[in-house]
């Protein structure tokens, strides 16, 4: 059976060196099915945090302090220690690295990685999938295309309300990717 490893980061910006907040990962099975998950939460340098990227995903000091005590983490996991499980998941179910916009999570990874060569690894080895550019054919879109906008257009749903969040990003990436699939589109 093929699987996928979709991914999305929320993060405190747009360029690398600023930090990654949230990194989550579904592995899912061609069916569709999810088959494992991964969510972690990072404490940034706040210094390196712009404000206009908080108020997107909403991830300020008070909710990423919140999710510890609701989850009853005992505290927040180094993020290499996160893509070490990431990669594990890649190698141990031959999962490409899928993601909206595959190229910006891609690289805003390797900009927070300390250790980032296990992940490219994982990437020459299983691929990469971008879903945005596919989706843009697709809907015949020329300029950049939002992912709640594509998730209306391709699904005919309605974006959750919880969108700009990892897992519901993912779930909207994974419907359009497989929407896209069903269609030769991807």
């Amino acid at each position: 059976m093929q699987y996928y490893l979709f991914c999305d980061t929320e993060t405190g910006g747009l360029n690398p060196d600023q930090p990654i907040l949230q990194i989550g990962w579904q592995v899912v099975a061609s069916c569709g099915s999810v088959v494992k998950r991964g969510d972690y939460f990072f404490w940034p340098d706040w210094d390196k945090v712009d404000e206009k990227a908080l108020a997107v995903n909403g991830l300020y000091p008070h909710v990423l302090e919140s999710i510890i005590t609701l989850q009853n983490l005992d505290g927040f996991v180094d993020f290499d220690n996160a893509l070490s499980r990431l990669v594990a998941d890649m190698h141990d179910y031959k999962a490409p690295f899928v993601a909206y916009n595959s190229p910006y999570d891609v690289s805003m990874i390797r900009g927070n990685a300390k250790c980032r060569d296990d992940f490219d690894a994982a990437l020459s080895e299983f691929g990469e999938i971008d879903v945005m550019d596919p989706a843009r054919q697709f809907l015949k879109w020329d300029k950049w295309l939002k992912q709640t906008v594509a998730y209306n257009k391709i699904t005919g749903h309605a974006p959750p309300d919880n969108a700009h969040t990892a897992h519901a990003d993912i779930d909207m990436t994974r419907e359009i990717f497989f929407k896209l699939q069903a269609v030769n589109a991807i």
